[in-house]
């Protein structure tokens, strides 16, 4: 997959570039047009490590040696967002088949580009890839004291299964979360034949 398909573009500029008004109301620039999702390449790594470290406290981010672990899995996906050639986050997930589950393993914004929907296209990247391969479920951990994730993952309907005490480097607690993905794609099916 060289460029993948956009079903959404996020819903206002960069605040490096155009104004918030200028994206939502003028589109002019075509700022949107900037933006494109494409598959990981092995050069990628040192720029996604460092966007890791500024996504995260040091107990919480991934080293370049740990992300490298993770990207060169066989069932790994990793989708990157770029605006105007330049990395500004990315997904990474590692297919587990036998149990038909995705586990979402890191999903980082850069800090100048958080709160523009960037989050939600990568994550809605991330869906669209469970849906294709029929997973039962997506299932992630985030750090209970991440209010922007764990807002996000809520808007996209996943639940909190358990609390993992102390699950961090830090001791900071952590949340299991899931999206029963089957229940998912029903209701979506219900919600799009409502129109």
């Amino acid at each position: 997959m060289k460029n993948l398909p956009l079903n959404s573009t996020p819903h206002c500029p960069p605040r490096s570039g155009l104004s918030r008004r200028e994206g939502r109301f003028g589109r002019s620039g075509f700022w949107w047009a900037k933006l494109r999702l494409r598959d990981f390449k092995p050069r990628d790594v040192a720029t996604l490590a460092k966007i890791d470290s500024l996504c995260f406290p040091a107990a919480l981010a991934y080293n370049k040696d740990q992300l490298l672990e993770y990207l060169r899995h066989r069932s790994a996906t990793t989708f990157i967002a770029e605006y105007d050639w330049q990395i500004i986050g990315f997904a990474l997930v590692i297919h587990q088949k036998r149990e038909k589950h995705i586990h979402l393993v890191t999903l980082d914004v850069l800090p100048q580009y958080q709160g523009l929907g960037i989050g939600k296209w990568l994550l809605g990247a991330v869906l669209q890839l469970a849906a294709s391969v029929k997973v039962a479920r997506v299932q992630l951990e985030v750090a209970v004291t991440n209010r922007e994730a764990l807002g996000l993952y809520r808007k996209f309907r996943f639940r909190i299964a358990r609390k993992m005490k102390r699950y961090y480097a830090d001791n900071t607690d952590g949340f299991f979360m899931v999206l029963d993905f089957v229940a998912q794609s029903a209701h979506l099916e219900c919600a799009s034949n409502k129109n």
